[in-house]
This record gives C-alpha cells, sequence and structure tokens, in this order.
C-alpha cells in the first residue's frame, strides 16, 4: 500500500509540475507574442518617423510644412523636366555635342524641403531672388508662393526647359495671380553672358544648383559673384563657394529632392 500511494503522488507531483510547465509555456508564447507585438509596433514608429524624416529633408517640421502646394503640384502634373532633359541630352549626342550635356544633368527640388532651405537665408520683404540654371521654374515658383520677395528670376539655358517654366508661370497665375504675377521673370540664355550677370548680382537670395558644374563653370561662378552685394545669400547644392574675406559657410544640409537627396550649402 505504502509503494502504491508513493507512486500515486509522484503521479500527482508529475501531473502538477506538467502542467506548471505547460502553463509556463503558454505564459512563454502570450509574452513572446506580445513583444512581437510591440517590436512591430515600434518598427512601424520608426519606418514612420523615417518617412517623415525623409520628407522634411531630413530637418525639422517647421511651418513651410503646413503650406498647401496644390496648385504648383496640379500645375507639374503637366511638365515633367527630367523628361525633357533626356530628350534633349539625346538630341546633343547624337549631334556629337557630348560636351554640352555635362551640364545638363537635370534634378528637381522637393517643395517642403526648399522652403525650409530658403528660410533659413531669412528673406525680407523687397528682396530678389534668382535661381541660375532654374529649369521648368519650381524652385522661382514656390519661392513666390510662400516668401515676400520683390522680384525673383530664374535664368536658364536650355530653351525646351525655359520654355516649360515660361508656361508654368502662365498656369500658376490663372489660379494664383495675386501672389505671383509681376514679380516672376523667366529669361532664357547663359548666367555667365554679360547681360545675365548684371542682372543677378543685385540679388540678394542667389540658388544654384552647381552639383554638376564643371571645374570651369565654378571658376566662372565665383568670379561673378565678387561683384554681388556683401550682405547677399548664396544657396549651392553639393559644392560650396570657397571665397576667403567675401563668403563665410552658414550651414549644409542633406535635403530631399523629387528624387533622391541633395546637400545644400549658404
Amino acid at each position: 500500500m505504502t509503494d502504491n500511494k508513493k507512486t500515486k503522488k509522484q503521479k500527482r507531483e508529475e501531473r502538477s509540475a506538467s502542467n506548471s510547465s505547460d502553463d509556463e509555456n503558454k505564459e512563454k508564447k502570450t509574452t513572446q507574442k506580445d513583444d512581437k507585438k510591440k517590436s512591430e509596433e515600434i518598427e512601424e514608429k520608426v519606418a514612420s518617423d523615417q518617412i517623415t524624416d525623409n520628407q522634411n529633408g531630413g530637418g525639422e517640421k517647421g511651418e513651410e510644412d503646413d503650406v498647401d502646394f496644390g496648385p504648383l503640384e496640379k500645375v507639374y502634373q503637366e511638365i515633367n523636366g527630367y523628361s525633357i532633359a533626356r530628350e534633349v541630352k539625346a538630341k546633343l549626342r547624337e549631334q556629337g555635342k557630348y560636351e554640352e550635356t555635362t551640364a545638363l544633368s537635370y534634378g528637381e527640388i522637393d517643395f517642403s524641403a526648399f522652403c525650409e532651405v530658403v528660410a533659413e537665408a531669412n528673406p525680407k520683404q523687397g528682396d530678389i531672388f534668382v535661381d541660375l540654371g532654374s529649369g521648368t521654374g519650381k524652385a522661382v515658383l514656390v519661392a513666390a508662393s510662400i516668401f515676400p520677395f520683390e522680384k525673383l528670376i530664374g535664368i536658364e539655358i536650355c530653351k525646351e526647359l525655359h520654355d516649360s517654366a515660361v508656361k508654368a508661370l502662365s498656369l500658376i497665375t490663372e489660379s494664383a495671380p495675386d501672389s505671383i504675377l509681376g514679380r516672376v521673370e523667366f529669361l532664357c540664355g547663359d548666367i555667365f553672358q554679360k547681360e545675365n550677370v548684371e542682372k543677378w548680382i543685385k540679388a540678394d537670395v542667389i540658388f544654384v544648383n552647381s552639383t554638376c558644374f564643371t571645374e570651369e563653370m565654378m571658376e566662372q561662378l565665383k568670379e561673378a559673384l565678387k561683384e554681388v552685394k556683401m550682405e547677399a545669400t548664396i544657396i549651392t547644392t553639393t559644392v560650396h563657394i570657397e571665397q576667403a574675406g567675401r563668403f563665410q559657410l552658414i550651414s549644409s544640409s542633406r535635403r530631399k529632392l523629387a528624387k533622391g537627396m541633395l546637400t545644400f550649402h549658404q
């Protein structure tokens, strides 16, 4: 009898231990499930933060994020600068003009990110804004829409891109004539031609997408910039202007473009 009771007791203990082990396993599985859920929630939040960070060009959220870019976005649904630039470069290559395609590598600003860049220049009422190599006019038109510039000028050497900028200006003035009409001017020509230089050296904020500039073009730019006003802000991409005693680098930041990212200096 003692042996049988002992055996039954052992069995009860074994069952109890087994139930305890099952409970522990269930608890462990529940904990793992909860941890997985929490992990997924964290990953989703991180991914969301990264998307927001990229949309803001890696900077902090500013007032420009609340701006409605709807009218501009609608205009540029009809204008594809990348496609236009590709066609122009293809034609030049067919003609054997490979050197002329070097500086025609095309890139477009992201509206919100570019507003953040211009805001750092602290534009004031009555200031003049110039875009050297203005493409389809995006930078000029978004600056005209948001900031109190008295005059905005875009200079583009490629006629096809210039024509698209003129078209964009015509389309946007139909929906927002009061904010832009009479303040924006697009010129077709070489930014280093004397008559064009005389126009843009008077500007308070000068934007140059200099990423694909040749060394010769950068030297020409530096030479021309000797004539700008001392308090002017020069915004360049990838390469910043180095001129002892003339320009001081205030900031460098990675910002979103319509496609990809780019470093802006000012």
